[in-house]
């Protein structure tokens, strides 16, 4: 199923694919999902969550951050996203 719609149901898979253990490839398909759609924040903690999983932590970090950077702007912008509190609060766990 997944060979024949690649594009269906993505972060489901991914989630799949980390609960399963399979860590690389999960790690993989966020970061073509985040290619394809770099303003959207759950991927970016996913990415996050994954890294972490495997023992990389600034890796983890380097994800929320450039999350951070992708997905919030200044007030009054077209496509304004506020901070997530949630990426805020993993981040400062982190550092």
């Amino acid at each position: 199923m997944r060979k024949d719609a690649p594009k269906v149901g993505g972060m489901l898979f991914a989630q799949l694919l980390e609960a399963s253990g399979d860590l690389a490839e999960a790690e993989h398909t966020v970061a073509v999902m985040i290619k394809e759609h770099p303003r959207t924040m759950p991927l970016y903690s996913m990415l996050a969550r994954v890294r972490l999983r495997g023992g990389h932590r600034l890796q983890a970090m380097s994800a929320l951050e450039a999350g951070l950077g992708a997905t919030c702007c200044t007030p009054g912008k077209c496509g304004y996203q506020p901070p997530d509190p949630a990426m805020l609060r993993s981040l400062a766990i982190l550092y």
